[in-house]
């Protein structure tokens, strides 16, 4: 997942699912159980 740029300078642990899901949208196609969903 290097080609994602924005993902890469946010934390893993995004403070908000709401942020990660736009920073990482592959993130949020993934399982709920992350903070997703």
């Amino acid at each position: 997942m290097s080609t994602i740029g924005p993902a890469r300078t946010m934390p893993t642990p995004s403070p908000s699912p709401s942020e990660a899901m736009v920073a990482c949208p592959t993130r949020a196609v993934l399982p709920p159980g992350r903070g997703g969903s």
